[in-house]
């Protein structure tokens, strides 16, 4: 079985980022063991490689192919009309935030950075910090939308930000 994809799809992969399918072939990580795997080259990090077992559906859940630019604007437009999802429960707020992560990008992790921003500022005015976790969190999906709007859109990655900006400034 050789799946959705095909060599040389380009696809993202959980939180890895934009991959390239570089192959899909057998490979044997246990003595007597064949599986076929999507081997993929993970575009921002080309020294590392990723092995995903064609027939394990909950990894290959995590395959899904790049965004393109009307579904990113339609996705920044949907959170410029958002509320804030902000909780002050510092546990079930790092709870909710890693679920959200884990989901890949979409409405509720863009909303998540856009409230994790804010809040930032704020507790900036304050002289204050995010806690580690939120830290961790918005780095971590700051990342995740930088790498696949840069890819998508054929920007450099330091103008996804102002992209974003602007599009929440000025939504369709």
């Amino acid at each position: 079985m050789q799946g959705k994809y095909k060599k040389q799809d380009t696809i993202v992969y959980g939180t890895t980022g934009i991959c390239t399918i570089e192959d899909i072939r057998q490979k044997s990580f246990s003595p007597g063991q064949q599986e076929m795997y999507y081997i993929l080259k993970p575009v921002f990090s080309p020294s590392s490689t990723v092995y995903v077992p064609v027939d394990n559906e909950r990894l290959t859940a995590k395959m899904r192919r790049v965004l393109t630019k009307p579904e990113i604007d339609a996705l920044v437009d949907t959170v410029a009309k958002r509320g804030d999802v902000w909780t002050e429960d510092r546990r079930e707020r790092v709870d909710r935030f890693k679920a959200t992560l884990s989901e890949g990008i979409g409405t509720e992790l863009l909303t998540m950075i856009h409230s994790l921003h804010r809040h930032k500022a704020q507790l900036e005015q304050q002289h204050k910090k995010l806690c580690s976790a939120d830290e961790q969190t918005y780095a971590s999906a700051k990342k995740m939308v930088t790498e696949e709007f840069s890819y998508a859109l054929h920007i450099a990655p330091d103008e996804v930000e102002a992209y974003i900006v602007n599009r929440l400034q000025n939504p369709a």
